[in-house]
């Protein structure tokens, strides 16, 4: 089977991934939870909804308690595998839609390798570490505090308002 192309997502995945659709309830914080190699994606949509792209050897999961998303991936070895890096060849996807700009107060957690994009979110509070991957904030308002904390990666902000915002990374670059 054929790579197939992702835009929402932006990434690429093959025939031994499965993709799936988690429709929430209402939640207003985003925890990210030992996130291993999946690209994650928050923005505005139709309604709260996360769709999931994994494999059998690193599952994603996603669930709301006490109006809090929390995605965690879960796994031999998470996505590195049990006989090295299951990602090979591979593409994990986290999608995240809410129903209006203002819909979450923050987003919170850690993430290890893939891209991480937020776009058309208004937060009061953005806490994020990253080991590798890039990172994309289009029309994003962060009006208390915003801090990203990366190893080696790229960041790029468009259209945003950022206040009290520090990015972090030993190598990278931003725009």
């Amino acid at each position: 089977m054929p790579d197939h192309y992702d835009s929402k997502a932006s990434s690429y995945t093959k025939s031994t991934s499965k993709s799936r659709t988690v429709d929430t309830v209402r939640f207003n914080q985003v925890r990210l939870n030992n996130i291993k190699a999946a690209d994650v994606c928050i923005h505005t949509g139709s309604k709260y909804q996360v769709k999931i792209t994994d494999n059998k050897d690193a599952t994603i999961t996603a669930k709301v308690k006490h109006d809090e998303l929390e995605i965690g991936e879960h796994g031999i070895g998470q996505a590195f595998g049990k006989n090295g890096w299951a990602n090979r060849g591979h593409k994990f996807a986290i999608e995240v839609t809410i129903p209006t700009k203002d819909s979450l107060s923050e987003i919170t957690g850690e993430k290890n390798t893939g891209r991480f994009k937020l776009a058309n979110l208004s937060l009061q509070k953005l806490d994020v570490k990253t080991n590798a991957g890039s990172c994309k904030l289009t029309n994003v308002q962060i009006k208390q505090q915003g801090k990203i904390n990366a190893n080696v990666s790229k960041l790029s902000i468009s259209r945003s308002e950022l206040n009290n915002f520090t990015y972090k990374s030993r190598v990278g670059s931003g725009s």
